[in-house]
Order: C-alpha cells, then sequence, then structure tokens
C-alpha cells in the first residue's frame, strides 16, 4: 500500500508542502477540483469482513483530499476475487466511474 500512495502522490502532486517542522509534503499540482473513486480489491478476504480487514480505504481518503485536492465520490470493496472473479464487480466499478465524470 506505501508504494501504491508514492506513486499517486509523486504523480499527481508535488514535494513542497511544508506542515509543521516536515518539509516535502504533497502539494496538490494545481487549484483544479477534482473528484475521486477508491476501488480496493482482495484475493481472500470476504466483502463481509470489510469493516475488520479495510484499513486502506480511509487512508487513501484522506490522502487525495489532502494531497491531490480531490473529493472521494465513493469507493468499492472488491472482495474475494480468487473465487468471485473480477467480473462479478465490473456493474458496480463502472458505475462508480460515472460519478468521477
Amino acid at each position: 500500500m506505501i508504494t501504491f500512495l508514492e506513486r499517486i502522490v509523486w504523480t499527481f502532486a508535488k514535494p513542497e508542502r511544508r506542515i509543521l517542522t516536515v518539509y516535502g509534503c504533497p502539494l496538490p499540482r494545481s487549484d483544479k477540483k477534482r473528484k475521486a473513486i477508491i476501488i480496493i480489491t482482495s484475493g481472500i478476504i470476504l466483502p463481509i469482513y470489510r469493516r475488520l480487514c479495510d484499513d486502506a480505504a480511509p487512508l487513501i481518503k484522506q490522502t487525495v483530499k489532502d494531497s491531490l485536492n480531490a473529493k472521494t465520490v465513493g469507493d468499492l470493496y472488491a472482495g474475494d476475487i480468487e473465487h468471485r472473479g473480477v467480473e462479478y464487480y465490473f456493474d458496480k466499478a463502472f458505475k462508480l466511474g460515472k460519478k468521477v465524470v
């Protein structure tokens, strides 16, 4: 997850912000308001266990808000992909994608 967060921050932000005494924090590249959706996948964890296992969504929401100047308009937890397959989530992901446009 840390690698993913580093990738989105360095792609969409620049390291010029200062928070207290810490320099090099992500700063959005523009003031443009953006929308974002979050899709989290899990290979074997069932969606009913999301509350117990999903620590990433709140962290990603806060990163998107602070670093990328974006509002999260929806999220999807795609669980148990090994048994269900990704096709099970295509319609839900497509509906989320429409919210961004």
